[in-house]
């Protein structure tokens, strides 16, 4: 008799009834929502059907939960539509990618975002719904928005300033609420402003999120720090005593610039050309000399 493995030979989870890791399923079985980032908006990718794509296309059951359309993912996250049987509404359900094999830092840093969010209760924030675990997988649920992220929104180019000011008002007032009860986003920008049915913001993703606590000062959640296009300076220089709140205010100004002009503010091929613009000119200097 041949043996069934019930653990995922590339993350170690434990499979699925169907012999299948509900972590890493690839991407063309739950269709995709197009960002590439880890957040719960769900603006394209049509609910994939058995009778569209047969048997590799049908729901995975995860807990209380049935697993539909992937929504995006990162370098930890995955994000996905899911059903709630018990409670009947559909949610944005993220877990850890290949937990099994994620460091202690990763783990950590999934529970802060969970701990971070769960904390925060604000109109134009995505909500938490639930934290818990399954087949020892982390996970958490969000609300699940309709319209997609803002950065979809601006590749047809700017915004009215009227629009812009209307995002730019809800995102900073999020934000303070999210400062006011010691979080720090930390990675505020177009990928993380989510878009719902009636066009009103959300911010999401706190996936790098600090918690400030007021006896030991602000921690080091992770080694990543930011988007370089929208980081502030002390930000990219990697000091954590040095970031505030001021911080996001840079990133927010950085994004209400995007809405505006169309484009992002700092322009570079690399990283390293966005964060030190001098080093770049240097070059050229060097190279016309």
């Amino acid at each position: 008799m041949t043996h069934r493995s019930t653990s995922c030979s590339n993350c170690g989870a434990a499979l699925d009834p169907d012999g299948e890791c509900l972590a890493c399923l690839p991407g063309d079985t739950l269709e995709p929502a197009g960002s590439g980032s880890e957040n719960p908006g769900s603006s394209s990718g049509e609910l994939v059907t058995p009778s569209e794509h047969g048997d590799d296309a049908k729901a995975r059951v995860f807990g209380k939960y049935v697993l539909r359309r992937k929504l995006g993912e990162g370098g930890m996250g995955v994000v996905r539509e899911a059903e709630d049987t018990s409670l009947g509404r559909t949610v944005a359900l993220k877990m850890i990618r290949g937990f099994a094999f994620s460091t202690d830092g990763e783990k950590q840093r999934f529970h802060a975002e969970a701990k971070a969010v769960a904390q925060l209760d604000h109109p134009d924030i995505v909500p938490i719904y639930e934290v818990g675990e399954i087949e020892d997988q982390p996970y958490f649920t969000m609300k699940l928005l309709e319209n997609g992220i803002l950065s979809q929104h601006l590749q047809d180019g700017p915004l009215g300033a009227r629009d812009a000011s209307v995002i730019m008002e809800k995102v900073a007032r999020a934000s303070h609420h999210a400062h006011e009860r010691g979080v720090l986003h930390r990675d505020i920008k177009p990928d993380n402003v989510l878009i719902d049915a009636v066009s009103e913001p959300y911010l999401t993703d706190f996936g790098l999120a600090k918690l400030l606590d007021s006896s030991t000062g602000l921690t080091l959640n992770h080694a990543h720090v930011g988007t370089p296009q929208y980081m502030s300076p002390e930000q990219a220089w990697g000091s954590a005593s040095d970031i505030t709140p001021a911080s996001d205010v840079w990133a927010a100004g950085a994004l209400f610039y995007h809405m505006l002009a169309g484009r992002i503010p700092f322009l570079g091929t690399s990283s390293g050309e966005i964060l030190y613009p001098e080093s770049k000119a240097s070059k050229k200097g060097e190279r016309h000399s």
